[in-house]
């Protein structure tokens, strides 16, 4: 898909991270870390329609496509997904965060892809979040609704914060 448009349908493009996996690998060894994505691939399925797609992107990272989706319902969608992981993953201290891009058809894949990471890199600053972002071509495009969230958006300063500093 890379270098394409996936035309004129409305979709979302959630990036998903497990907070804290490493800490799950090791403290309660591998066997459970490979047990509790098994677990998270299971609510995905549970909360996604069958025309959505889900991919695992490597180590803890998933992607998922829903095609055909308000911006509205594809966070509604992954507020539910963040909430049931919350809730069933308990015992492993697992919680999710999601970064969220949304399109019209008018970005690029690898454009969408980079905005629902960047989306992702603010969830984590907090974890346990869902973090909506929307490209600056699809906005101009078509004006989406403005969202009132009950989560807190990191401060510039708290994302710098966790950036990795370079060594050179």
């Amino acid at each position: 898909l890379s270098g394409h448009t996936l035309g004129n349908t409305a979709f979302c493009l959630f990036m998903i991270d497990l907070d804290n996996f490493k800490c799950v690998n090791d403290t309660r060894g591998h066997q459970a870390g490979d047990e509790l994505l098994i677990e998270l691939a299971a609510i995905l399925r549970q909360h996604t329609r069958p025309s959505d797609i889900t991919a695992r992107m490597g180590g803890d990272e998933f992607a998922l496509l829903l095609p055909s989706i308000s911006f509205d319902t594809g966070i509604d969608t992954a507020e539910r997904i963040r909430q049931a992981v919350e809730n069933h993953l308990a015992a492993y201290g697992a919680t999710v965060s999601i970064g969220v891009a949304y399109d019209k058809g008018v970005v690029s894949v690898d454009r969408l892809i980079s905005t629902a990471d960047q989306a992702l890199y603010q969830a984590k600053v907090s974890r346990n979040l869902v973090m909506p972002r929307v490209d600056e071509v699809a906005t101009a495009e078509s004006p989406l609704p403005i969202m009132n969230c009950s989560v807190s958006t990191p401060s510039d300063s708290q994302i710098q914060s966790q950036s990795p500093q370079s060594t050179t």
